[in-house]
């Protein structure tokens, strides 16, 4: 029953992929340059009161909240205030979505749901080994369209980033 369900869930994908219109090259490239910088943006959201917390527990070590005038004893505030804001933030980002839809007509959801399909139907498990890019894109764009914003796609984007904020830590410690 459960291959079943993935059969029905790729058919279903592969015919909203048949509905997606051809958009100019332009216009694919600048939606492809939104997605990529909302994407980061929101990994940026879960990672950021991860490396708050890392300067907290290396309070000492780093100096780094001490020198914004932030005391060690009023981290939570600052965590409450981020959990608030995250849930803004994330309607935010739905009305960003949409404004984005309905001013450039870009159609940003279709375009995922076809990375999806695209995603789930790869012909390697590292959705980076494959050879067949858009060529329609510039070449710099066309590794960014070929890991689909996938799962693979933010744990390169999360281990990236990770990596650079452990490296700025690094250094405020040395």
């Amino acid at each position: 029953s459960g291959e079943d369900d993935s059969d029905d869930d790729l058919a279903q994908d592969a015919k909203a992929a048949k509905n997606i219109p051809e958009a100019p090259v332009g216009e694919m490239e600048d939606m492809l340059v939104f997605c990529s910088s909302f994407t980061c943006e929101a990994a940026a959201n879960f990672i950021s009161p991860l490396y708050f917390l890392a300067n907290v527990w290396f309070y000492d070590e780093t100096a780094m909240l001490s020198k914004w005038g932030v005391k060690k004893e009023y981290y939570m505030y600052y965590l409450v205030f981020y959990a608030f804001m995250v849930i803004f933030q994330f309607l935010t980002d739905m009305l960003t979505i949409n404004i984005v839809d309905l001013f450039h007509r870009w159609q940003v959801l279709d375009y995922l749901e076809f990375c999806q399909y695209r995603f789930r139907t790869r012909t390697a498990d590292w959705k980076g080994r494959e050879t067949a890019y858009d060529e329609m894109l510039c070449p710099h764009q066309r590794s960014l369209d070929q890991l689909c914003f996938s799962d693979q796609y933010y744990f390169v984007t999360s281990l990236c980033t990770l990596g650079a904020l452990a490296w700025m830590m690094g250094m405020q410690i040395i």
